[in-house]
């Protein structure tokens, strides 16, 4: 915003200093990465250009990446394998459209029994939680 003192708006490269993505944000980076277990900033920025580029929301397409992870889908942590599976979404392969559809829509079609949403909503950090409440 114009006379903003915070400048907040960050604009993320690749190593040859082409624009990935602008406005890489927390919420991108905690439901793409941290609760896949993904640990390459560069993985994730590319997650978040594909979700532009296709128009969908990157904490729904996170929420569901965590979901196909805890279903065994895809190995947690594995950001070549997330980053794949979200370009299926712009080719509208089945997985593509189940990754795409979000959270609740791929844990009920990969029959998760932890669907971590609130009224199809993803939560922040839950997946790969396993605690026990005493």
């Amino acid at each position: 915003m114009d006379g903003c003192i915070i400048n907040c708006s960050n604009i993320y490269t690749d190593e040859n200093g082409e624009i990935i993505v602008s406005g890489l944000e927390y919420e991108t980076i905690g439901l793409t990465g941290s609760n896949c277990m993904i640990d390459d900033l560069d993985i994730i920025a590319h997650i978040n250009r594909v979700c532009n580029d296709v128009g969908v929301d990157t904490m729904d397409i996170g929420g569901a990446i965590a979901v196909a992870m805890e279903a065994g889908l895809l190995a947690w942590g594995d950001g070549k394998a997330a980053l794949n599976l979200v370009k299926e979404i712009g080719k509208a392969t089945d997985r593509g459209v189940m990754i795409g559809n979000g959270c609740r829509f791929t844990g009920e079609k990969l029959e998760v029994k932890r669907i971590p949403h609130v009224k199809g909503h993803p939560l922040k950090g839950t997946c790969q939680e396993k605690k026990t409440i005493p």
